[in-house]
């Protein structure tokens, strides 16, 4: 169970914690290695398992500094190549006419 309900005093108005950079890092990269369960690891650190899936997205994206991933973790492809796949995809026959938003996007 969350224990932060139960610190929280009747008065006083509810403060979300802030965790330090490499208290998130660790829980991440715990999380990556073979076997490991998001959700085990979430509940015994006390924090919901969305909010270290939400860690682990960031940390692939490089928010807390370079990724040591394991190896078969792949970090986030980045905006050069979503701009190749999307090249790719309209030059294909089944795109006869790309919307809009996909012809902004190739160029």
């Amino acid at each position: 169970m969350d224990k932060t309900w139960d610190e929280r005093s009747a008065g006083s108005a509810y403060k979300r914690p802030n965790f330090p950079t490499e208290f998130k890092r660790q829980l991440v990269e715990q999380s990556f290695e073979p076997g490991a369960s998001v959700a085990l690891i979430a509940r015994s650190n006390d924090i919901n398992a969305k909010l270290l899936f939400k860690w682990r997205r960031l940390y692939l994206a490089g928010e807390y500094g370079l990724p040591t991933l394991p190896e078969g973790v792949a970090p986030k492809p980045t905006q050069q190549a979503s701009s190749r796949h999307v090249r790719a995809l309209l030059s294909r026959k089944f795109v006869s006419r790309p919307c809009a938003c996909l012809r902004k996007a190739a160029s």
